[in-house]
């Protein structure tokens, strides 16, 4: 069976084989035991066709994922995707974080990013639900969707209830499964959705490694929760630009002078690092410049952000 066509569950630690009855009928064809999971599990799974993958590469965000060799790679610190509830002591009822406005946790930036990097590889989300917090069934669908929507797969995993109640037969705990069963076979059904690219005005570039891992995974964090239209372009493999880039990198001297400025046109908009100001300003004509930063904890990297015109010799070059 092809790996992008695996819909992985995690089975969980207290199922025996009875789960088995639950899957039957669902669209999970792939199962990931845990390593304490008695061997005879693993024959029954195997004996009843699904497959046990063997070639997949656990890891979070980082170079490790993306130098793997293997053909599927699951984003081990992934989150679990919805409004992120506090609390600030026990016995009193949850909120929505301290900065007033509600919190939201999403994956999507990450898989954007890993598709840009590593375009040839499936991608999955380990993402886990939270024991302390009440799902329901569209905390679920939600964790399917924002996986789906980026072609990507959402490996389902159950809390201790939901697991719980399926194996005992519970109605409510039945609806919720065969929910999460339609999302996933959404996403199945229009496969063809995960191979498209996509369109923006602005495009952000970056290594993602190194220094520039976390200002660039911070920016792209924050465009998503902004609605920002962007596209990633990896710095290795840009050639052509679109009339709005951010170089997400903190190099001393500005990109050269000879590449870039070819490839842009008037009235193009950058952002730059703030170390390159200088040069970029005695270099290039840049009109209308204008100061900006991002609070990013760990990088503390500011932004020059130019608007106006950037005179050059031969005719723009410019993405569509």
């Amino acid at each position: 069976m092809d790996t992008a066509a695996w819909i992985p569950f995690r089975w969980p630690v207290a199922w025996n084989e009875t789960g088995f009855d639950v899957l039957r009928g669902s669209p999970v064809n792939c199962i990931i035991f845990e390593e304490s999971a008695p061997a005879g599990l693993r024959d029954i799974a195997k004996q009843k066709g699904f497959a046990i993958p063997d070639n997949v590469e656990f890891a979070p965000l980082g170079d490790q994922l993306w130098k793997s060799s293997k053909p599927v790679l699951a984003i081990s610190n992934a989150i679990w995707p919805g409004i992120r509830a506090t609390k600030k002591k026990a016995d009193e009822a949850a909120e929505a974080g301290p900065t007033g406005a509600p919190w939201v946790n999403a994956n999507g930036w990450t898989l954007q990013m890993a598709k840009a990097l590593v375009p040839r590889k499936t991608l999955w989300l380990a993402s886990e639900p939270p024991n302390d917090q009440i799902l329901t069934a569209e905390s679920y669908q939600l964790a399917a969707a924002e996986a789906g929507s980026r072609g990507a797969r959402w490996i389902i995993r159950l809390d201790e209830k939901l697991a719980a109640g399926l194996l005992k037969g519970d109605t409510d705990a039945r609806k919720t499964w065969e929910r999460i069963g339609t999302s996933v076979n959404l996403f199945q059904r229009h496969a063809a959705w995960s191979t498209f690219d996509a369109v923006a005005p602005l495009a952000v570039i970056s290594d993602f490694a190194g220094d520039n891992e976390f200002l660039g995974g911070e920016i792209l964090n924050l465009a998503d929760r902004r609605n920002l239209l962007y596209r990633i372009v990896p710095k290795s493999t840009c050639t052509a630009l679109p009339r709005c880039c951010m170089w997400t990198r903190r190099p001393r001297n500005p990109p050269s002078r000879k590449r870039w400025p070819r490839s842009l046109g008037t009235g193009d908009l950058w952002w730059l690092p703030r170390s390159a100001r200088r040069r970029a300003l005695d270099r290039w004509s840049v009109r209308c410049p204008a100061s900006c930063s991002t609070q990013a904890e760990k990088a503390k990297s500011r932004l020059l952000m130019g608007i106006g015109k950037i005179r050059t010799r031969s005719q723009p070059r410019l993405m569509p």
